[in-house]
Formats: structure tokens, sequence, C-alpha cells
């Protein structure tokens, strides 16, 4: 019986017990260029798993280090050739959120682990190329998907202010890329930066500074203008649902908006 067959058959049947070998057998599947196999089994059947406590801790460290110590998030992502490796990456972030949001609810990663995860993620950020949605082979979604894993381990106790510098910098380069973001990706990247807002990781000073050097842009390149726009737009809709009676950082952004709007003669 073939991996897929496996799953299809647990996914109706939903086990109690999880195997080690079947287990790993997904994992190093993670990047199938079968999109049902890869997003609708292995993926969706671990997310399950993972966040509804049905693997052992055993088995939560296991996969864990098995990723970490391969460097699945990071693999073959200095060769811009290679546009198959994506998946591997950008399902590692989706598997790695999982297994960061579980650790949250119940610790079980270690302080080490959480440094691998929080610098191989940043590594990430700072290093990809591939910034497709939807293609051929399903989801490659490599932006979205690493912006839930910073999402969760921004509760890592070993996330630092160093570390949320690093992360909104990385955010600020990627919106500035002359590739036009498609699928909600500037929405999905504003989450994690909500969080950092949230958790007070970072001044307000450097909010506003940058805030400021993320909306300088070359008038001419529109489609930076329009990752930002669509970044800085759910910014100010979460801003004005988390804060209605204002603050100065929904001032900041509200006048950024509209300073770019007529900037870019919208208004």
């Amino acid at each position: 019986m073939t991996l897929k067959e496996q799953l299809l058959q647990i996914k109706q049947n939903s086990p109690s017990i999880i195997s080690n070998k079947l287990l790993f057998e997904m994992v190093e599947n993670i990047g199938s260029l079968d999109s049902e196999l890869r997003d609708t089994l292995i993926y969706s059947l671990f997310s399950d798993w993972t966040t509804t406590g049905k693997l052992s801790v055993n088995q939560e460290q296991k996969v864990s280090s098995f990723l970490l110590d391969n460097s699945y998030l990071l693999q073959n992502i200095d060769n811009k050739n290679d546009k198959l490796s994506i998946f591997t990456r950008s399902f590692t972030a989706l598997f790695l959120a999982s297994l960061s949001y579980r650790h949250n609810n119940h610790s079980f990663l270690s302080q080490s682990q959480q440094r691998q995860i929080i610098e191989q993620s940043i590594d990430y950020i700072q290093n990809e190329h591939d910034f497709r949605g939807l293609t051929n082979d399903g989801w490659a979604h490599g932006i979205a998907h690493i912006a839930d894993l910073l999402d969760e381990v921004v509760d890592f106790t070993t996330f630092t202010h160093n570390d949320s510098i690093l992360v909104i910098n990385a955010i600020k380069n990627i919106l500035h890329n002359s590739f036009l973001f498609t699928a909600d990706k500037p929405g999905r990247m504003v989450i994690p930066v909500l969080h950092l807002i949230n958790k007070n990781i970072i001044s307000d000073d450097e909010l506003n500074n940058w805030i400021t050097l993320l909306n300088d842009l070359k008038v001419d390149n529109f489609n930076a203008y329009s990752n930002v726009s669509l970044f800085m737009i759910k910014l100010q809709a979460h801003l004005l649902i988390a804060y209605p009676d204002s603050n100065k950082l929904v001032s900041l952004v509200n006048c950024t908006i509209k300073q770019n709007y007529q900037r870019f003669k919208y208004i």
C-alpha cells in the first residue's frame, strides 16, 4: 500500500496511535510534488495530530529534531534555479508552526531547539527567493507559511528583542521586492508584526522608524508599492479593530496611508 493510500485510509478511520514508521515516512515526503499527498493528507493530518495532542512528546521531539538538524526549512535555498525545493521549505514551515503552537501550549522544546527554530526562520525570511503562490504543483506559498511560523515563535521564551528587529526588517525587504505578491501574502505578514506590537517587544520609536522606512519607496516601483499598500491597509484594519479609540500607532498608519495615496496621486 502506498503512503497516499495509507493516509486516505487513516483520514477515514482516525487512529488513536500513530506509528513512528508512518510519521517519518510523512516527514520524508513533506515536499512531495503531489499536492493532494503533500497538502491535503500529510500536512493536514500532521497538523491535526500535533495540535490535538495525538502525537507523543517523544514523537514531537523527534520530528522537531529531524527537521531542524537536517535544515529542511532552508533546503537548497541558495539555488535560484531550483523550482522544486520551495515545497519542502514551505511545508516544513507549516510543520514547525504546528509544533511551535503545540510547544506554546504544552511545552516540549528545549531552549536550544527554540533558538534553532527562531534562527532558521529568520534565515529563511531573509533569504527566500521563490515568492510564488499557486503553481502547477499546488501551493508553494512560502512567504505566507513562514509568517505563520513567525507568529508562533514570537511566544518562545528565547525570542529576543534583536530577533524582532531582524524579523520586521526582513519583512520590509520582502515587501520592497519587485515581485507582485498574490493570495494575500502581505496580509499574512501583518499577523506576526501585530503579535510583536501586542507583546510590546518593539518600542514605539522603533515601530515608527520601521513604518517610515517601509513606506520609503520609489515612485516607479509599482509592485513594491502595491505590496506595501496592501500590508498597510491590512495593518490599519487590524489596529482599528484592536484600538477603536485610536492611539499614536493608528494615527501614524492612517497618516502614512494618506501620504502614500497623495504621493502616488490616488487622492
